[in-house]
């Protein structure tokens, strides 16, 4: 039984985002005035998401579909997943781009999705939340719509960020607590219970021999 595969969303903004070039080779039989020379990323592949998937969230996207990594596919213009390596591609649902970006398979078990937290307040983090969690197209215009400022829009929307929030941010939220715990104090006193579980009656036993200082 496999376990969950972890997959990291990149929530900054397009111009600072790493992008992975396509090989030479293909970039030599493009036209001299092609601009098409990166692959498409999570970001470009749900913004042409089919419109059956137009009301779900970037997070929920990422964790429930991957690339199909399949030779034969040649119409897809995908930059490689590396956590799809264990899924049976042929099983799963399957789902064509806008585009031309070729196709994804659903995910056989939803994935866990990790991504930047801004820990202060700001544009940026309430971006980063609209981002994550509130259905787009044109992430230059939707994230922030009609509103002045990430904040105005994030609240006005609120409802529907926490909604979807609520299903990705609970267990996250518990393992980065036990982390920065983990970091801070070390490991718990009955962690190394388990680790040795004699060591405590030995040395319960030497004190009262008054071998231990």
């Amino acid at each position: 039984k496999s376990s969950r595969q972890v997959i990291f969303i990149n929530t900054s903004p397009k111009e600072r985002r790493i992008r992975m070039l396509k090989p030479m080779s293909a970039i030599q039989e493009m036209d001299n005035d092609s601009e098409d020379l990166f692959f498409s990323g999570l970001n470009e592949r749900y913004a042409a998401r089919p419109e059956s998937l137009e009301d779900m969230c970037l997070a929920t996207f990422a964790a429930n579909y991957c690339t199909d990594q399949r030779e034969e596919n040649s119409d897809n213009d995908h930059q490689p997943d590396v956590d799809n390596k264990n899924e049976d591609d042929k099983k799963c649902e399957r789902i064509t781009l806008k585009d031309g970006k070729g196709q994804m398979h659903k995910r056989q078990r939803e994935s866990v999705i990790r991504f930047h937290k801004e820990k202060e307040e700001g544009e940026s983090k309430y971006r980063n939340l609209l981002m994550l969690y509130l259905p787009w197209r044109n992430e230059e215009e939707d994230l922030k719509g009609n509103h002045e400022t990430y904040r105005s829009h994030y609240e006005d929307v609120y409802d529907t960020i926490l909604s979807n929030e609520q299903m990705y941010t609970h267990n996250a939220t518990i393992i980065d607590d036990a982390l920065a715990e983990l970091e801070e104090f070390g490991p718990p006193v009955h962690a190394w219970n388990l680790l040795a579980p004699g060591a405590e009656q030995q040395q319960g036993d030497q004190e009262e021999e008054g071998h231990v200082l």
